[in-house]
Order: structure tokens, then C-alpha cells, then sequence
């Protein structure tokens, strides 16, 4: 993450990026980097766990637009 964006816990497990970037292919890439960066594995009490992450994408040019609508987008492309 770059020091001008912003990540915030929206509920339980359920996080939200807010980057200012160019284009719908940079939001891609940052997701994917998220992803994997999030795809790991770790010992727990002795027991190898393995950690992971879906992750949905909205973008938008528009600043009137509903945030309501952005969350779903992303909840809908993460269940994807």
C-alpha cells in the first residue's frame, strides 16, 4: 500500500482499499498484488494453517457515486 491510501475494516473479516489510481488495469494489479500477498501459510498452535483472500473491484470516475453500490460490486465480484 502506498502512504496515500487508505484501508479501512468495514466488518468481521471485510476490508476496503481506497487508492486513487489512472486506471481499471492499475486497480487490477493492486488487487492481484493483495491477493497474493495474502496467500501464505503459518504454524498455529503446531499446526500448519494455510491463509488466504478473495477480493472484489469496483472503480469509479464519478464522485457522486453511492458507496452503497461500490460495496456490493466488490462483495459481488469477491464471491465470484
Amino acid at each position: 500500500m502506498r502512504p496515500a491510501d487508505t484501508v479501512a475494516r468495514v466488518g468481521g473479516d471485510e476490508f476496503v482499499v481506497l487508492a486513487h489510481l489512472p486506471d481499471k488495469a492499475q486497480a487490477e494489479a493492486l488487487r492481484t498484488r493483495l491477493i497474493h500477498r495474502l496467500d501464505t501459510a503459518t504454524t498455529a498452535s503446531g499446526q500448519r494453517i494455510r491463509l488466504g483472500a478473495s477480493a472484489g473491484l469496483a472503480t469509479t470516475r464519478d464522485p457522486s457515486s453511492d458507496s452503497r453500490d461500490l460495496l456490493l460490486a466488490c462483495h459481488l465480484g469477491a464471491q465470484a
